[in-house]
């Protein structure tokens, strides 16, 4: 941001400014303010400014002494040392400066070609003959390298995740990549090294597409997680990690260590679950562990089950929360911080919740949100708030642990609250079955469309239940005491997580429930 308080104020405002990327400014009045695309943009945008009472402006920075981005008058240099080579480059010899642009240089280059070093991609050196002007171009692929589809790394593979890690860490890769999850990778309990580090963190994306990467350990010198470090434009969404134990010297997190100074950064349906996070000397959290000064985070959709979490400064989700906004997220974790904690998190200042919750596990400091209590966690209620609030039917929760899956719905029996998996599917005359567990409505259609008006009513336990069939969403398959029932298009397969059905009714249709054996 261009400027930034911790708390809303009026007494401080920003005139005539203009930035590429984040935001404008936040708890800070604005005038004549403006985002801009690039650095052309951004040079026609300063260039109107009035100029200043001595006389100074904008100008272009056409001796690169600020990276090409504007300057003012008074800051132009004038180079009389200067060399002119045969590729027609010209250089200050007295402060090095290239001045001349990229568009009149005419190099002659020769090439060397770097072989691929274990997950390092090799590389095309090119050096000038008359300069000695360098570049450098991807060149042989390491075995390892994901393919790449709609401009994302598709990553499978715990490989996959080593490749990128150390190609971004070698340079060959600038942080800003997309990446998509296209397969559940089990790291199966290797010790990885964070993605993202001090020097090069992350500022790509990161779709998890409803995957988990699960049993992974880290043990940092400084900041650890999944990811070390994120920066400015850090986006991760729809990825779940389960069975993580980080150990580091910094901030940790299951999912990231810090967020860099200034950055703003996005995380959204990320489920920690079964891990194990703790800071040696600063923050942890099951999340992440720490922003830093001027940082912005912002978590939503977010949940930690079965977690345990400690630091000098510790949270259930986030170890030091400052600048921090979340918005519905739960988490069940052992909170203890040798200094201070919070159920969500730790904070001086400058968090904010809407829609969180939490099971209190120890006597935490900061504690946001509502209560719930450890049983309510267990059996779905806080995946059941996750997906009511957002409008979404993406958590569901088994063995007390909420992640992707069946989504939990909440079944009343009078003034009793119920919460409970349910999972609609494709197959074929009204048969209801029960494995004791679960119960599975087969709908045999020839054709015509699918039931999705009405409602299942089902007695269970000498109580009725009634599930709305249009809240339900259609899949194709079940698994009854160890045998999977797959079924056609043309049918529907409607099953319902609620232990043994004696009877059922949908519409005009009434009949008893089948155990399935």
């Amino acid at each position: 941001a261009i400027a930034f308080s911790n708390h809303s104020t009026t007494a401080a405002s920003v005139t005539n400014a203009a930035f590429i990327d984040g935001k404008a400014a936040l708890n800070v009045a604005t005038n004549n303010v403006t985002k801009v695309a690039d650095k052309a943009a951004l040079l026609a945008a300063v260039s109107a400014y009035p100029v200043s009472s001595d006389g100074d402006r904008f100008v272009e920075d056409v001796t690169g002494i600020n990276d090409g981005y504007p300057i003012l008058a008074r800051e132009v240099q004038i180079h009389e040392n200067v060399k002119d080579y045969a590729c027609g480059r010209r250089v200050c010899l007295d402060c090095n400066k290239i001045l001349t642009k990229a568009s009149e240089e005419k190099h002659t280059y020769r090439e060397e070609a770097t072989a691929p070093d274990g997950y390092v991609d090799g590389v095309i050196t090119a050096t000038c003959t008359a300069c000695g002007a360098m570049e450098t171009k991807a060149g042989t692929a390491s075995v390892h390298r994901p393919t790449v589809k709609d401009g994302a790394y598709e990553i499978a593979t715990v490989d996959h995740l080593k490749w990128y890690q150390q190609n971004l860490e070698a340079g060959r890769l600038n942080g800003r990549e997309s990446l998509v999850l296209v397969e559940d990778i089990d790291c199966k309990n290797e010790t990885l090294v964070p993605i993202g580090s001090a020097e090069r963190p992350f500022g790509g994306k990161l779709d998890g597409a409803l995957h988990t990467i699960s049993n992974y350990t880290i043990n940092a010198s400084a900041d650890g997680g999944l990811f070390g470090k994120l920066t400015m434009g850090a986006s991760i969404t729809k990825l779940m990690l389960s069975g993580v134990t980080v150990e580091a010297e910094g901030a940790a997190g299951a999912l990231f260590g810090t967020v860099a100074t200034g950055a703003i950064a996005k995380i959204e349906w990320v489920a920690v679950a079964n891990s194990t996070v703790t800071s040696r000397t600063s923050a942890a959290g099951a999340i992440g562990g720490t922003t830093n000064t001027a940082s912005e985070i912002a978590l939503s959709q977010c949940v930690a089950s079965k977690a345990t979490v400690s630091g000098k400064y510790a949270g259930g989700l986030i170890g030091n929360g400052n600048a921090t906004s979340m918005k519905n997220c739960y988490v069940d974790a052992t909170v203890e911080g040798t200094t201070s904690d919070g159920s969500l998190a730790y904070y001086v200042s400058g968090f904010h919740q809407e829609n969180c919750g939490y099971v209190r596990n120890a006597a935490t400091n900061r504690t946001d949100g509502r209560q719930i209590s450890k049983d309510g966690f267990a059996s779905g209620e806080a995946a059941y708030l996750i997906n009511a609030y957002s409008n979404q039917r993406i958590f569901g929760c088994e063995n007390g642990v909420v992640g992707f899956g069946n989504p939990t719905y909440r079944v009343c029996y009078g003034e009793e609250a119920v919460y409970t998996s349910l999972l609609l599917s494709d197959t074929g005359d009204l048969e209801v079955y029960t494995d004791g567990k679960t119960v599975a409505i087969v709908v045999k259609r020839e054709s015509g469309p699918r039931l999705t008006d009405g409602a299942i009513k089902l007695t269970a336990g000498g109580k009725t239940v009634e599930v709305k069939l249009g809240d339900l969403t259609l899949t194709r398959r079940v698994t009854l005491n160890g045998k999977t029932v797959t079924v056609a298009d043309e049918s529907a397969l409607y099953i319902l997580s609620l232990g043994d059905v004696s009877a059922y009714e949908i519409g005009s249709l009434k009949g008893s429930a089948v155990r399935y054996q």
